[in-house]
């Protein structure tokens, strides 16, 4: 370590102990009323310790993170560097498992999963950091004047944020001045409404749920225009925000305008229901749309006063996934589908309606899981599950047949006995009652065939078989649905 750096962390060092008397200083001329509306990103009351991460070469910049641990000095000063760009990241790497980092986030911090303890200052440092690189290396190509930059929230107790050059460069007096000016103005602007508005600004704990995207992409409204300067430095699209809120059978859902759709649930397989209803509805719709899987499926936060979605976890299980991957896969490139806002609130409305019809919703899940399938080139696997649309629809028929005859008791009992009254017979008796017409006779006893090779003999069903028994079973669901929504 050289001479002048020392000087330098001494310099700095000075800076920060000379902001943090003079804002205490300051802070306590405030009135009480005051005091209240001083945010994370500005506390600097006991106990304080500041971090910082110098990054000396190829371009200067630092990043600092204010906390206030109880176990640790007031006033405590850490400055990592000066490090070269090619080491700054394995530095920093070694100082993440240090004791001061090495310890989970608070609780009431605003990350999915806090609550559980087991979520730890790097796993959130991790996503500041790498934003962090992403502005030094964007940075080479823009034009920016030395000084503060953004900041984001590390954990309730924490702050991060960024300088270009040296912090200690920094005007001291302005900097204390802007803090204290900002709270008196956050003061005047929500100070004056009722006590009851005032203990709301306090956050509150969100509403849990589970999301996914449409697949295919689709973009809700129109993809804003940009300049092939904004496409290179901003990431793959435009950054996603909310385009609708809806009650959900007294459930919140929310949609994002990248299409991702979430809904409130106390777990995957509910909200997964609710999604493939919606979905399913959506490929009715002509909207050439899969089925979410389980993996796909995203564990959300919505905030229960503007219903937007806060936080997300995921994982990157299928090529679904990728639009979460904002920050990650800069490069990404899809093109979405342009749909309307009206015609997302029409399949909303729809699926609301098909979710509380048990059995139908059940068809409408089994289509759009078929057809997930043989867009996959997985054909074996979406003929069995049209075929069980096929065998519910000719079951139903069947029984419907009999009521018309009035066949009662036994004969009923026997008639409608898979053992004893086989699926065969239900197609050749129905054809003769002229419940059925000579070509889909045909067409269903070669599809039953067909299904029989398979599920006995192992025989692979081709992808026009597949296309035949899907066109069947999507007429299937689709008369259904036309008779729900007649009656509307």
């Amino acid at each position: 370590m050289t001479t002048n750096s020392e000087e330098l962390k001494n310099k700095i060092r000075t800076w920060f102990i000379q902001i943090i008397d003079s804002f205490r200083e300051e802070y306590e001329k405030l009135s009480e009323s005051e005091k209240r509306f001083l945010t994370n990103a500005d506390d600097y009351r006991p106990p304080c310790q500041i971090e910082v991460f110098w990054l000396s070469e190829p371009i200067e910049y630092q990043l600092i993170v204010t906390s206030h641990d109880p176990d640790r000095p007031d006033k405590e000063i850490i400055i990592n560097g000066p490090f070269r760009g090619y080491e700054f990241v394995d530095e920093i790497e070694k100082i993440m498992n240090e004791p001061r980092w090495e310890r989970a986030i608070p609780q009431d911090s605003p990350y999915l999963g806090a609550e559980t303890g087991k979520i730890k200052r790097p796993d959130v440092f991790v996503g500041l950091l790498k934003n962090f690189v992403n502005v030094v290396r964007n940075s080479v190509f823009l034009k920016l004047e030395k000084g503060q930059m953004g900041g984001m929230i590390l954990d309730s107790k924490s702050w991060c944020w960024y300088v270009k050059g040296r912090v200690d460069e920094l005007d001291q007096s302005e900097f204390i001045e802007k803090i204290i000016r900002d709270i008196k103005q956050r003061s005047r602007s929500i100070g004056h409404k009722s006590e009851v508005t005032q203990v709301q600004i306090h956050p509150k704990r969100g509403i849990k749920g589970y999301g996914a995207h449409f697949y295919p992409p689709i973009w809700i409204g129109e993809i804003r225009k940009r300049s092939f300067k904004q496409k290179v430095f901003e990431s793959g699209y435009p950054w996603p925000s909310k385009v609708l809120d809806f009650n959900f059978n007294r459930k919140k859902l929310v949609v994002n305008s990248d299409g991702f759709v979430g809904v409130e649930a106390e777990d995957r397989i509910e909200a997964l229901r609710i999604l493939n209803t919606i979905f399913g509805i959506a490929f009715m719709s002509g909207i050439n749309c899969l089925s979410a899987r389980e993996s796909e499926v995203s564990e959300i936060n919505i905030d229960p006063e503007s219903l937007k979605i806060t936080s997300a976890t995921w994982e990157v299980s299928s090529l679904r996934s990728l639009p979460m991957e904002w920050y990650g896969l800069r490069a990404i490139f899809y093109h979405p589908k342009q749909v309307s806002k009206e015609l997302i609130e029409e399949i909303l409305k729809k699926a609301e309606v098909i979710s509380k019809d048990e059995e139908l919703a059940e068809l409408l899940i089994f289509l759009i899981e078929g057809f997930t399938h043989y867009s996959n080139s997985e054909y074996s696997q979406s003929f069995i599950v049209n075929w069980l649309i096929v065998e519910k629809y000719l079951s139903e028929l069947w029984l419907r047949t009999l009521n018309e005859r009035e066949i009662k008791g036994k004969r009923k009992d026997k008639l409608t006995n898979p053992a004893q009254w086989s699926l065969d017979y239900v197609i050749e008796t129905l054809n003769l009652a002229g419940e059925l017409d000579n070509d889909t006779y045909k067409e269903l006893m070669d599809l039953k065939t067909k299904r029989n090779k398979f599920v006995h003999g192992g025989e692979a069903v081709d992808k026009s078989a597949c296309e035949k028994l899907m066109s069947f079973s999507f007429k299937i669901v689709e008369d259904k649905l036309s008779k729900v929504f007649a009656v509307i």
